[in-house]
């Protein structure tokens, strides 16, 4: 082992390098004041949940998990109605309730029973409204700007007044008979 020189004990025991400089000092103290204010924080958000019997990070996780759930069943409705099967099969629907419309007058016009019509043109009825809503669910207010969808709402609505508030067949051109045509 070298022995040591005069400048390297002197630097050993040199007063400058047992305290750091002030720029040192500065960083020592900046670390530590950090660190305090951590604590501090940390002890506040301890002491706030305490103090609060319904802790708020319970009610964000569960609305942005409420959030989640409905944006997910947004895309699924959209996904139902781009599906390749769902235009056909409504087409199969308006092609039922055209046939239950022509059934029906003509039980009506020979003076037969209608309420299977009726029950029939019922069940039609919740179909197309079940559609509507899930348009109106995966589109919003937006679905009422395409006219067909505009055009669907309105006959909804009509016959959905018209189930709601039957009004008397007086016979023909009675507001009913015109309603339904």
């Amino acid at each position: 082992v070298p022995p040591r020189r005069d400048s390297e004990l002197h630097r050993m025991w040199d007063p400058a390098a047992l305290f750091p400089s002030e720029e040192a000092d500065r960083h020592v103290l900046r670390a530590e004041t950090d660190r305090l204010r951590m604590t501090i924080i940390s002890t506040e958000r301890v002491l706030q949940s305490l103090m609060n019997p319904v802790s708020t990070t319970n009610s964000d996780i569960s609305g942005r998990m409420a959030n989640r759930i409905y944006r997910r069943s947004r895309v699924v409705a959209k996904t139902v109605l781009q599906a390749a099967y769902f235009e056909p099969a409504m087409g199969i629907v308006i092609l039922l309730n055209a046939a239950n419309i022509g059934w029906t007058i003509d039980r009506e016009l020979h003076g037969k029973d209608t309420s299977t019509a009726s029950t029939i043109e019922a069940v039609i009825l919740s179909v197309f409204m079940a559609e509507l809503v899930l348009r109106f669910y995966a589109e919003g207010c937006r679905c009422l700007w395409s006219v067909w969808n505009a055009f669907d709402f309105m006959l909804i609505s009509m016959t959905g007044l018209m189930l709601l508030l039957p009004l008397d067949d007086s016979g023909e051109g009675s507001p009913n008979t015109m309603l339904k045509v």
